[in-house]
């Protein structure tokens, strides 16, 4: 139960890292609910031992969307990241009705190959309204920021610490996650379980991805709903 358990060393650093510890508890306090686009219950879960199968789609941003893109990036794909995710927690909140959202994310890619106390970082923000995506993205940013800066606290000590029962379905505090190629490593957020991955990467002329989810959570937008979220988020007022 990989959700659950907790290595040697990453015991020994929550007892350790006091200033983190706190800043995560009262971060992650309060209800925690995963987010999830609506499920869909004509489609029955997966049989025990048939493996974690996930259902893809792909998407690309082209056009006057990458355009847009790009001019708020300015040129950083830390930037483009920032925007991804605000961009996500807006599509996410118009389909699940919910406005308390925690998205599960890498930490950035390293230059050399190390063992890591922690790789996964939760980013709870929360939706007020009325609000703009500037306004938006300025938490988001602030969010970002705040969980790299205090990123060597292991993710899977505080499930303990925040008293959330341990799943082998999901991980507890998050089932959702977000990454960008560019910068991130997917292969940092095998210590946990998801329903949800959106992955995407940029190049030259376009951005796009793709997402996973779970098999009985069918009830995804259409490729071209994404793009619609997005192309608002670049202008104004968040869609309602």
């Amino acid at each position: 139960m990989k959700n659950g358990t907790i290595s040697i060393d990453a015991a020994i650093a929550g007892s350790q890292k006091n200033k983190e510890r706190d800043y995560w508890l009262e971060r992650l306090s309060g209800p925690l609910e995963p987010v999830c686009f609506p499920r869909d219950r004509r489609v029955p879960p997966p049989k025990e031992g048939d493996g974690p199968r996930m259902h893809t789609v792909t998407f690309t941003f082209t056009g006057e969307l990458f355009e847009k893109l790009m001019h708020v990036r300015k040129d950083s794909d830390n930037k483009l990241f920032m925007i991804l995710v605000a961009g996500l927690v807006v599509l996410l909140e118009k389909y699940s009705g919910k406005t308390d959202i925690i998205l599960g994310a890498p930490v950035l890619k390293q230059e050399v190959d190390a063992r890591f106390i922690n790789t996964v970082l939760a980013l709870r923000n929360r939706i007020h309204h009325p609000v703009t995506f500037k306004d938006l993205l300025l938490r988001v940013r602030q969010t970002i920021i705040e969980a790299v800066e205090h990123q060597n606290y292991p993710v899977k000590t505080l499930v303990n610490q925040l008293d959330v029962p341990a799943s082998d379905d999901s991980f507890p505090l998050f089932d959702t996650a977000i990454l960008l190629k560019n910068i991130h490593d997917r292969k940092f957020l095998d210590p946990v379980t998801l329903t949800m991955i959106f992955s995407f990467s940029r190049t030259r002329v376009s951005s796009g991805g793709n997402w996973s989810t779970a098999p009985n959570c069918t009830k995804n937008p259409p490729p071209e709903e994404s793009s619609t979220i997005f192309q608002a988020c670049c202008s104004g007022p968040l869609p309602t």
